[in-house]
């Protein structure tokens, strides 16, 4: 109940990404569980569709958060989550310098 509570109490951007970042890291999981690792890169980084403009502090806070939901969310796969979005998101957070211009 209480983690319901502290649901509810989010604002309703922060509540968004988390669902969001929920989806991605759940994708992230099964991908790996399924799928060599290159391809399941490319699943995950078509799950993170749609994280365009969202903070770095935020999408770090969300994948820590949607990980201790999720059974099996190891490192891997809150990394590979995160790579995803932070790249869509903003691509100097992942050293991609060549996407800023």
């Amino acid at each position: 109940m209480r983690r319901l509570r502290r649901f509810t109490q989010l604002t309703m951007a922060e509540r968004w990404i988390l669902i969001r970042v929920l989806l991605v890291v759940g994708v992230a999981r099964a991908a790996l569980w399924l799928l060599p690792i290159q391809a399941a890169r490319r699943v995950v980084a078509r799950a993170a569709n749609g994280a365009e403009g969202d903070s770095v502090e935020h999408l770090v806070w969300a994948v820590r958060i949607a990980s201790r939901y999720l059974p099996g969310a190891t490192c891997l796969t809150q990394a590979l989550a995160a790579q995803a979005l932070l790249t869509r998101s903003s691509p100097v957070a992942c050293g991609d310098w060549r996407r800023q211009r």
